[in-house]
């Protein structure tokens, strides 16, 4: 016999709190700039966010201020304002959360998650086993004071508040 279904929609940080990541990647999702959110945290001192974001709307951000990204999206994710602008949204998205949910440092992919690369669920939920196998690594490697060039971001509010938000 085999038992199919969700595993834990729940996990405990390191403090012993629990998190649970449906509510909160919900309201991070929100974000006009952001497409898909994975949250993660378990037996961890705080949380961290693997974001897919809504390119389109991040491009025509970075083309409105007219920033220089050789229409790559690499470079474009890359650059100071658009992770400005991404922490900004994020540090919005968790103001209504309790402090250790938040989370406190943030990756990217900038490829979507979906039915046909197995990371969804044919009713758009999160499978996260699996996107925890592609994105493991990465998503450790935020825990980690030398990130080996893996992209770890969290603004203070102040440095953010500043940026242009063009909602």
């Amino acid at each position: 016999m085999k038992i199919t279904g969700r595993i834990k929609e729940q996990f405990k940080l390191e403090n012993g709190k629990y998190v649970v990541p449906a509510p909160l990647e919900d309201k991070l999702t929100r974000s006009r700039y952001v497409s898909q959110v994975f949250l993660y945290g378990d037996n961890k001192p705080f949380n961290v966010v693997l974001i897919v974001p809504e390119i389109t709307e991040v491009r025509t951000w970075a083309d409105n201020l007219g920033l220089d990204y050789q229409n790559d999206d690499k470079i474009l994710m890359e650059l100071d304002e658009v992770q400005g602008l991404l922490s900004k949204e994020l540090l919005e998205a968790g103001a209504s959360v309790k402090s250790y949910e938040k989370p406190q440092k943030w990756t990217y992919s900038l490829d979507l998650f979906s039915a046909e690369n197995h990371l969804l669920t044919p009713k758009m939920s999160l499978r996260r086993n699996n996107i925890w196998k592609l994105y493991g690594e990465q998503i450790l490697s935020l825990y980690s004071n030398d990130s080996n060039g893996i992209r770890m971001k969290h603004h203070n509010p102040d440095e953010v508040s500043n940026m242009p938000n063009m909602k």
